[in-house]
C-alpha cells in the first residue's frame, strides 16, 4: 500500500488568530528606521524592506509590517504595487519625542502595547500578573482551549508559546507593570494628558499558577502573518 496520501486525506492546516511576530521594543526600533527613510510620508513596502534590511518578498518583512500595524504604529492603503505604508501619529510621537520620558511618549508606548486585540484581552482577563511569567500555564490553557470553548478562535500550541513570550516582553517594556494604568485607544493619538485608566479595579478571573520555567521565544510562525 502506498504511503502517499491523496489531497482528500490531508488535514486542513490550523491557523491561529493574528498576534505580533515581534515585541513592541523591536517594533519601535523598526518604526524609527522607517522614519529615517520616509519621515511621515506614505511609501511603498520596498522602502521598508530597505530600511529593515529585508528582501522585498521575505516573510520577515511582511511579518514586521503586520506587527507594526497591530501595535498601531503603521497604516497601509492600496494593494499590490499600489500599496503604501505610513507611520501613525503614535509612532511619530514615540520615535521623535526628544524627551524619552515625556508623559505623552510614555502614554503612547502603553497605548501601543495594548493595541493588539489579543493583548487587551489578556490584560483584561489576567491583569499585571498575567505578564510576569507566574501565569504562563493559565495563559496557554486559555489561548489553546478556553478561548475556543467561548466561541472565539483558539491558538495552536506553538502560536500560544510565541504570543505569551512576545506579550510578556511587550508589557514589561511598556511600563504597564509599574503604572498598572490601562490607556484608552484614542487618547494618545489625541495627545491628551489624560491617557490612563485605573487597571487595578479589574479582578483577575483565574488563580495564579507558580511556574519557574520561562517560555522561550521561537522564530515567528506563519500564524503571525494572518492579518496582512
Amino acid at each position: 500500500m502506498s504511503d502517499v496520501q491523496s489531497n482528500d486525506d490531508k488535514q486542513p492546516r490550523f491557523r491561529s488568530p493574528p498576534y505580533p511576530a515581534i515585541p513592541l521594543a523591536r517594533a519601535i526600533e523598526r518604526a524609527g528606521a522607517l522614519y529615517a527613510k520616509a519621515l511621515h510620508h506614505p511609501v511603498p513596502i520596498a522602502v521598508a524592506a530597505s530600511a529593515w534590511d529585508y528582501a522585498p518578498k521575505s516573510s520577515g518583512l511582511f511579518a514586521t509590517v503586520a506587527a507594526l500595524k497591530q501595535f498601531g504604529l503603521l497604516t497601509d492603503d492600496g494593494s499590490g504595487d499600489k500599496r503604501r505604508i505610513r507611520l501613525t501619529d503614535v509612532a511619530i510621537r514615540i520615535v521623535r519625542d526628544p524627551d524619552p520620558n515625556s508623559p505623552k511618549r510614555l502614554a503612547s508606548i502603553r497605548t501601543a502595547a495594548l493595541a493588539p486585540k489579543i493583548h487587551t484581552e489578556l490584560w483584561e482577563l489576567y491583569g499585571a500578573a498575567g505578564a510576569t511569567g507566574a501565569m504562563d500555564i493559565a495563559l496557554k490553557s486559555y489561548l489553546t482551549l478556553d478561548r475556543g470553548d467561548s466561541g472565539a478562535s483558539s491558538y495552536s500550541d506553538a502560536a500560544a508559546d510565541e504570543l505569551i513570550a512576545e506579550y510578556r516582553q511587550t508589557v514589561a517594556f511598556s511600563g504597564l507593570l509599574e503604572s498598572h494604568d490601562l490607556p484608552s485607544g484614542d487618547t494618545a493619538q489625541e495627545e491628551s494628558g489624560n491617557l490612563d485608566h485605573d487597571a487595578s479595579k479589574r479582578d483577575m478571573e483565574h488563580p495564579a499558577i507558580n511556574r519557574d520555567a520561562k517560555v522561550a521565544t521561537p522564530a515567528p510562525s506563519d500564524d503571525a502573518l494572518n492579518d496582512i
